[in-house]
């Protein structure tokens, strides 16, 4: 399936936050939907006080493989930039596939981030009094986050 993909950068002021990037992979081309979850993840890296710089988006994918060139993209900003976080809208827009979607777990693993699911308040309550979490990438995160 051919698509596009977008970057946006979100503005850049001096910022001693921790650095986050977004990214979203949706079947369809739909503005809309794009427009709310780049303010979804925005919302995420406010709540987790992130300086989100850049959101990543691959349109008119279905997630069915791993070559999209916004997460191409994605990967080599991270790889980059060894501390920062990644922000997803919900897991569905790593891969519907649940094979796809571990192996971009592993992927991610592998560069030590932490992922975090904007729609889940990574342990606070959500407007439904429910707790949700975050996803630890990598041992060294996780045990960080456990001292």
């Amino acid at each position: 399936m051919t698509g596009h993909h977008r970057v946006f950068r979100d503005r850049q002021q001096p910022d001693s936050r921790p650095v986050a990037y977004g990214y979203a992979r949706m079947d369809e081309t739909d503005h809309e939907a794009v427009a709310q979850f780049r303010r979804d993840i925005a919302a995420c890296c406010e709540r987790e006080d992130l300086r989100l710089v850049n959101t990543f988006c691959d349109l008119g994918d279905d997630g069915s493989t791993l070559a999209r060139p916004a997460l191409a993209n994605l990967l080599e900003a991270l790889k980059a930039t060894p501390s920062a976080k990644l922000v997803v809208p919900d897991l569905n827009h790593l891969s519907p596939f649940a094979v796809i979607r571990s192996a971009l777990l592993l992927l991610l693993h592998r560069t030590e981030h932490q992922l975090l699911v904007a729609r889940e308040p990574n342990g606070k309550l959500d407007d439904f009094g429910v707790t949700q979490h975050g996803v630890c990438i990598g041992q060294d995160d996780a045990e960080d986050e456990s001292s």
